[in-house]
């Protein structure tokens, strides 16, 4: 997506103007940082690694 943005904005205007495409960019990433913090670092995924890792030991 952001590699079409970048095509769109050398097309039409080219490398002599301001590079507009990069809020996007930050934007985008920003968006998946914080998927990413919601998803690995919320207790519900903690919980699930903890009850896998002690169905492995209790197995033992």
């Amino acid at each position: 997506m952001n590699l079409l943005l970048i095509v769109i904005w050398y097309t039409s205007s080219g490398p002599d103007t301001f590079p507009w495409f990069i809020y996007v960019t930050v934007g985008w990433g920003i968006g998946i940082l914080a998927h990413f913090i919601g998803v690995y670092t919320s207790g519900s995924y903690k919980d699930k690694l903890a009850e896998k890792e002690y169905r492995k030991i209790k197995e033992k």
